[in-house]
């Protein structure tokens, strides 16, 4: 039985989303030292290609050990949904709905001018709402000609795969936010709605630590959603986007 350890990148933001904040370089180093101090030695790690997903294992590795922390593969199954479709699906809804273009315009700006708004209440609220309302129009196949983009169906097809394609006794895995909520639907509930993972992904936080084993292509949920390297009285260190 194979255990896997499947983490969220640190935070990013500004005007380069693939890159760390200074808030995301100090969650990756933090869980590196949580997982040293906890003596785990994994005997395999992978990401996707995402440059902040990558730079996450590097700064987790910093704090560890080379044998206890290996040379990572590279899945893409573990990426994130690709910046095109989020594209696509927020120019269809912007052309349909005054609200959500105002909204989207809003939040978008303003992050963009200050990447540390991403711990403010109200831009984690909107940032909830807004990614709910595109992932749902292209769940419910109410998007773009899905000759441009792929479905929703595909894309899970493709996260959910990765469950065979992992090696080892103790794996980390480094992904992002919907690939992640899928893979925990998946794991509690394997015919659950597609809108489930909707519900799970406005709550996973960076770096935040979920633990699963696995038996086959099935992965057995043991922790979930957790951050015992950061203190959860820490206002920026909290994060979601």
């Amino acid at each position: 039985m194979a255990t896997i350890y499947l983490v969220r990148h640190g935070q990013a933001g500004g005007q380069d989303y693939n890159k760390l904040t200074a808030a995301g370089e100090e969650q990756a180093r933090l869980l590196g030292r949580y997982l040293k101090r906890a003596g785990i030695h994994f005997d395999s790690t992978a990401t996707g290609s995402l440059g902040r997903q990558q730079e996450t294992l590097q700064l987790i590795r910093s704090e560890m050990s080379a044998e206890a922390c290996p040379e990572p593969d590279t899945h893409n199954e573990l990426n994130e949904i690709e910046p095109r479709v989020f594209a696509a699906l927020a120019a269809d809804l912007r052309g349909q709905d005054d609200h959500f273009r105002r909204e989207f315009e809003r939040w978008t700006d303003s992050l963009y001018k200050d990447s540390q708004r991403a711990t403010d209440p109200d831009a984690v609220q909107n940032y909830r709402s807004l990614l709910t309302r595109m992932l749902r129009h292209w769940i419910l196949e109410r998007g773009p000609d899905r000759g441009r983009i792929p479905s929703f169906e595909q894309f899970r097809a493709t996260v959910l795969s990765v469950r065979t394609k992992v090696k080892g006794k103790r794996i980390l895995l480094i992904s992002s936010g919907t690939p992640i909520a899928l893979l925990i639907a998946a794991a509690f509930a394997p015919l659950q709605k597609p809108t489930t993972a909707l519900r799970i992904l406005q709550y996973i936080q960076n770096t935040s630590l979920s633990v699963f084993h696995q038996h086959g292509s099935r992965w057995e949920p043991v922790r979930i959603n957790c951050t015992p390297h950061i203190d959860p009285a820490d206002s920026i260190l909290n994060t979601v986007i």
